[in-house]
């Protein structure tokens, strides 16, 4: 271990030029692994018929039918299409797609599901009871 670091003249450490490619070749690996998921990811993308996604009746919003030409008011344009009810339909269009091609059990999607769902009534339910604690004893309201 004290082989792989050396002392320069100022007292600090240094790694040795091994150790030093030894970190690069990790960072490429990392990087060619996160370039063939999205590659992946887009090849999916790119075998999927509108029809196959959205269903047989869409209106399509101003951004996916003629795309953003205004760039100065680009963040209010993908606000409004995040609300929009097709880009949520999308959303949850794609995600059961990923869901199902990744041959995940249906059985377990539900419970997964519920489980979420369960821990989201909960946290619901400590703040109805902490607001009502507040209302019937008089303090001030803090949350944390």
């Amino acid at each position: 271990m004290l082989r792989e670091k050396k002392i320069n003249r100022q007292g600090q450490v240094r790694e040795s030029k091994g150790i030093q490619r030894q970190r690069k070749i990790k960072l490429l690996q990392r990087e060619k692994s996160k370039q063939t998921k999205r590659g992946k990811m887009m090849k999916q993308l790119q075998q999927l018929t509108p029809l196959q996604v959205f269903g047989k009746n869409i209106k399509h919003d101003s951004l996916v039918s003629s795309g953003c030409k205004n760039w100065k008011k680009a963040l209010v344009i993908f606000g409004k299409h995040e609300m929009a009810q097709t880009h949520k339909d999308s959303v949850v269009a794609w995600k059961s797609y990923q869901a199902t091609s990744k041959q995940v059990n249906i059985a377990q999607m539900i419970a997964s599901a519920n489980v979420s769902e369960i821990v989201e009534r909960r946290e619901y339910l400590k703040r109805i009871v902490a607001v009502t604690s507040v209302r019937e004893t008089g303090t001030p309201f803090l949350w944390p």
